[in-house]
């Protein structure tokens, strides 16, 4: 009866331990592809290990940036360095009165911050000195 109750899965007490059966199949069935969903959860776990240690080398990529800037401030340090030779330059060049003379040479005075344009105080203090 089992067995026949099995293959036909229609006839009474047969056919119920027939469908039993075939329930327990499914069941092994539906328990082996959790099983491997639980594989596929570990995979993931995996990836998320390789995300973290891409973090990692990103922070790596951060700590280079700091770096980077680093240099930017001594470039502008150097920069800085440029424009007090620039000053120096524009001091040199108000003693050269073969170069520059006359109303030049009162521009220049009057640009004390060196950065080749008046301000408007340094424009006030050309008026009151030359006028």
């Amino acid at each position: 009866g089992g067995i026949g109750g099995r293959s036909r899965r229609t006839s009474g007490g047969g056919g119920g331990r027939g469908g039993g059966v075939n329930v327990v199949d499914g069941g092994l069935a539906l328990a082996g592809w959790n099983g491997n969903l639980a594989g596929w959860n570990g995979n993931l776990a995996g990836w998320n290990g390789n995300l973290a240690g891409w973090n990692g080398n990103l922070a790596g990529w951060n700590g280079g940036l700091v770096g980077w800037n680093g240099n930017l401030a001594g470039w502008n340090g150097n920069l800085a360095g440029w424009n007090g030779n620039l000053a120096g330059w524009n001091s040199g060049l108000l003693g050269s009165t073969a170069v520059v003379n006359g109303a030049d040479a009162a521009f220049l005075n009057a640009d004390t911050d060196y950065n080749g344009s008046l301000d408007r105080a340094e424009f006030h203090n050309l008026l009151a000195q030359n006028l």
